[in-house]
């Protein structure tokens, strides 16, 4: 019987089904982050007026990069290290930097703190399995 014929309980590892569930999971409690960034990155490229607004690019791109690790990860393939760094800044511009340009420093940086911290807040899940992944995908 070779490995395409077993069940798929039977061709999965103990380790990979963990990996998915834990993948699961983390999307799952941080489907509003998840799902908001990529509404409102579809609402503006609709109409793409500036560079700043191909700011949406990278909150996609970040989910992409972060999609594809977890993916690899759940069957054990280490990407290197470079993918993981471009993940890594991806996801950090996407979660510091706003959609809207600040026009007055004294009263957007306060602003863009919390707004920050509340995109962290509903996304956290994902934050902390990308530490993980970032590790994994570095490590030789």
């Amino acid at each position: 019987m070779s490995y395409f014929e077993l069940p798929l309980s039977k061709a999965l590892g103990t380790k990979m089904k963990k990996r998915i569930i834990i993948v699961l999971l983390c999307y799952l409690l941080s489907f509003y982050g998840l799902f908001g960034s990529i509404t409102i990155a579809i609402e503006e490229l609709k109409s793409i007026v500036s560079l700043h607004d191909l700011l949406v690019l990278i909150w996609l791109s970040a989910w992409g990069f972060h999609i594809t690790m977890s993916v690899n990860w759940i069957k054990d393939i280490r990407l290197g290290k470079n993918i993981a760094i471009a993940g890594t800044l991806t996801g950090l511009i996407s979660i510091t930097f706003p959609l809207f340009p600040a026009e007055d420093p004294v009263i957007a940086t306060p602003v863009l703190l919390v707004g920050a911290l509340f995109k962290l807040q509903v996304v956290l899940p994902s934050v902390l399995l990308a530490i993980y992944l970032v590790i994994f995908h570095s490590s030789s």
